[in-house]
């Protein structure tokens, strides 16, 4: 099949890697034509999920009918419409929140769902929240429950009371057993490393406002993460943990071509204490971490464990976040719990 398509295009679909903007940006009329037509449905059927990936790469403004319309193709297989949402809220905005709450009303596959859901949480507003309010209790019980979190993740990123996360004690928490620093070694972010993350995370930000002074670099092991604190919340501390707020994310960056990815969301609402709680969770819902955060002032000190689950390692992680920087970062680790069951699947 490859023979029919146009040399560019069939370097860029075959590529396994993230395609740079300046392959993408030497497209040709002709070029970017057969793109859509690929990832529209009309030719080489098998490339339609890559090309729809690709043309999102793209930042094409004229792609979002493109992918309303992969969404809405019931004749494609599942992981076409799955694809089509996943692409229409990452594009966002108005007209891709209500196509997305158009679909979960007639999408009957699990799968499909996760994806609109996710979508959702992505860009959904308050008329979102009330839709999944309104058909939570008819999904799947898989369904339901990324639906409730996505809920929660709509609800924060407005600021409103009602979908606060469970508390979880101490019989779901794993401490290490000694506050012994592992390897970890936290930088402030080059300005263009501290870029490069806040546009590479930006269709995933779900709220948080990323800018060049919030991003701090973490080396745990073979492991390169960034951590983007919302600048609002950095810019006062008091006024943004006052009520449920999308407190940052954590990104990971990729071996393969180092591009950084959402991989966390951290969630923080007021404690009886006068501090916060705050939660660690995967897009999907799983909640990794769990903690507490105290406000002195300007100043957040936060405690967060490992919380149980398949693979989870017993972990401790304490810092502080002080003139909107995050300072005095530690971690100390144990042993990893026995996987008694598979790792659920994640749904980004």
């Amino acid at each position: 099949m490859t023979n029919k398509l146009r040399k560019r295009v069939a370097d860029i679909l075959h590529s396994e890697h993230r395609v740079s903007q300046t392959k993408l940006r030497g497209l040709s009329v002709k070029d970017t034509t057969e793109l859509h037509a690929i990832a529209s449905g009309t030719r080489v059927p098998e490339f339609r999920i890559k090309a729809l990936t690709v043309l999102a790469a793209t930042r094409d403004q004229t792609a979002g009918e493109i992918f309303h319309k992969a969404l809405r193709d019931s004749a494609a297989g599942v992981e076409v419409r799955a694809a089509g949402a996943t692409w229409l809220s990452r594009l966002g905005g108005m007209a891709a929140e209500g196509a997305l709450m158009e679909s979960l009303a007639v999408e009957t596959l699990p799968i499909v769902q996760h994806k609109i859901v996710a979508g959702l949480a992505r860009v959904g507003s308050v008329a979102a929240l009330r839709r999944l309010a309104d058909g939570v209790q008819a999904m799947d019980p898989a369904v339901r429950e990324h639906a409730q979190f996505a809920q929660s993740v709509i609800a924060f990123r407005a600021g409103m009371t009602g979908f606060e996360l469970p508390v979880l004690d101490a019989t779901r928490r794993l401490p290490a057993p000694t506050l012994a620093s592992a390897a970890v070694h936290m930088t402030d972010a080059r300005p263009e490393d501290a870029l490069r993350v806040v546009e590479q995370t930006a269709p995933d930000s779900y709220g948080v406002v990323g800018d060049t002074e919030g991003v701090a670099m973490i080396q745990c092991g073979r492991r390169n993460l960034a951590v983007a604190i919302d600048a609002p919340l950095r810019a006062n501390p008091v006024k943004r943990l006052a009520g449920p707020t999308i407190a940052g994310l954590v990104a990971v960056q990729a071996e393969a071509d180092g591009s950084f990815a959402t991989s966390l969301l951290i969630l923080t609402w007021p404690n009886s204490e006068g501090g916060v709680h705050v939660s660690v969770n995967r897009p999907s819902g799983r909640v990794m971490y769990f903690g507490e955060g105290k406000i002195d002032g300007d100043t957040v000190r936060f405690h967060l464990d490992a919380v149980s689950g398949p693979g989870a390692t017993e972990t401790t992680v304490t810092g502080t976040l002080a003139g909107g920087r995050i300072v005095d970062l530690q971690v100390a680790s144990g042993k990893t719990m026995e996987r008694m069951r598979p790792v659920p699947m994640e749904v980004p």
